[in-house]
């Protein structure tokens, strides 16, 4: 018996491997599998009214308003730095664009680029992620 088991052995090695590779192989998913939906029971989700959230952002009308009327880059550059400066006293040190989702500092170079029709101002990091922003990278 034992000159016939290694025999086989010997024969079908290859595929032997191959099959317990494959066993392991899902045996490791499932568990994975398992273990990933009893974690999705236990998240907890935060559900925001998008009133509650268009509340918290601070829109720049004054910038807007201003690049309709077709100032010169420069011009506008320079509101941007005073509506900053003004902004980051009543609403908040950060911003981001309506169109994108990641938010700066005022004073950052990300900052700079963003259009001043597009600019929307944050109370607080806190306030931009509960809107879906991340930080951007100055």
């Amino acid at each position: 018996m034992g000159e016939r088991l290694t025999v086989f052995i010997g024969r079908w090695y290859k595929i032997l491997v191959v099959i317990c590779v494959l066993a392991v192989t899902v045996l490791a998913y499932y568990i994975g599998f398992i273990e990933g939906r009893e974690g999705a029971q236990s998240r907890v989700a935060l559900l925001c009214d998008k009133d509650v959230l268009s509340t918290l952002a601070i829109p720049l009308g004054a910038m807007a308003n201003a690049s309709q009327k077709s100032e010169t880059s420069s011009t506008i550059k320079s509101n941007i730095t005073q509506d900053t400066a003004v902004s980051s006293k009543n609403g908040g040190p950060y911003m981001g664009s309506k169109n994108g989702k990641k938010f700066y500092t005022t004073g950052c170079s990300g900052a700079k680029r963003i259009k001043p029709a597009n600019i929307i101002y944050f109370k607080d990091a806190q306030d931009a992620q509960l809107q879906g922003y991340s930080k951007g990278s100055c």
